[in-house]
């Protein structure tokens, strides 16, 4: 029987500076909704969270997942 893998990300690198405008971002009650749940997802996969599990907990696409991410990872926390 052959075991289906699929390719794990790695984990996001995120400086404890990033790490905490994220964790503000993210408890917010006043940032724009898609703001926060973009830090979410930062934060999921900088804590090493799967990209399907990201997109599955904070309900967006996993191609939105993967752009978000993508853009963290080229430009930083600017927007």
């Amino acid at each position: 029987m052959l075991c289906a893998m699929s390719k794990t990300a790695s984990r996001l690198l995120v400086t404890d500076a990033q790490q905490a405008i994220l964790e503000g971002i993210a408890s917010s009650s006043v940032a724009q909704h898609r703001l926060v749940l973009r830090a979410r997802v930062l934060l999921l996969a900088a804590a090493g969270v799967s990209n399907s599990e990201i997109a599955r907990v904070v309900e967006v696409s996993r191609p939105t997942v993967l752009v978000w991410r993508g853009q963290f990872e080229s430009d930083g926390l600017k927007d």
